[in-house]
């Protein structure tokens, strides 16, 4: 009797029949949360790339205020790109226009509709116009609207 105790004692590990019932289960959690993770990226994708674009936006304002002279950014929707005229790239240093391409890593996205090419503001930091600029990735979209009065971005 002693020696069966001593045995069970010894043997340590799972069996075959354990390791195939872990896998399933994982593979099951794994099934459920793949589709959310899809879809938690995609949100943050499209959340940094209005952030960006506004924070762009506002700083070409914010340019154009305090150097007292008119500051151009042109928007290219089919490419998914758009560029701020004049200000040199820091990543790419021969580069005139400081250049930004959505479609590219982290964010992911398009233009779904822009509704200015080039949206330009003037010495004291107002826009030849107003509109809207909305950007896609997967299934979401966000508007960003500039005031045509005040030339404040916001999403």
């Amino acid at each position: 009797m002693s020696l069966e105790v001593n045995d069970r004692q010894y043997r340590r590990g799972v069996s075959m029949i354990e390791l195939v019932i872990a896998a399933i289960v994982m593979g099951i959690m794994a099934a459920v949360a793949a589709p959310r993770f899809a879809e938690a990226l995609q949100y943050h994708r499209i959340e940094m790339a209005a952030k960006r674009l506004v924070a762009d936006l506002e700083s070409v304002r914010s340019l154009a205020y305090t150097t007292g002279t008119s500051q151009t950014i042109r928007f290219h929707d089919k490419l998914g790109k758009y560029q701020i005229v004049g200000v040199v790239d820091p990543d790419r240093p021969l580069d005139p226009n400081y250049t930004v391409d959505l479609t590219d890593t982290p964010y992911h996205c398009t233009f779904a509709s822009v509704s200015f090419s080039d949206l330009t503001y003037n010495g004291h930091g107002l826009p030849n116009s107003g509109g809207k600029i909305v950007i896609e990735s997967g299934g979401l979209q966000r508007a960003i609207s500039v005031n045509a009065t005040s030339g404040r971005a916001s999403y």
